[in-house]
């Protein structure tokens, strides 16, 4: 059977730090970003991380791109 791969959700991800705990590790915090154009290319992607972190105080550690597939046989 042949397996087929479906896109159903792309979501942007902020991981911002957050200061730290007592043992002095980075505390994070995520900002989700949804409903997202499935198509949306990185550089897109990155260039809207950016304009919403500028609009931040917290440091940006990283950006995730979190991709939703479905997986069905046909």
């Amino acid at each position: 059977m042949a397996i087929r791969k479906s896109m159903d959700d792309k979501k942007l991800q902020l991981r911002l730090e957050n200061g730290v705990n007592p043992s002095g590790k980075p505390i994070f915090r995520n900002m989700n970003c949804s409903q997202l154009k499935n198509d949306a290319g990185d550089e897109v992607l990155m260039a809207a991380a950016k304009a919403i972190h500028s609009l931040q105080t917290l440091a940006l550690s990283e950006v995730r791109v979190i991709d939703t597939m479905t997986i069905t046989e046909e």
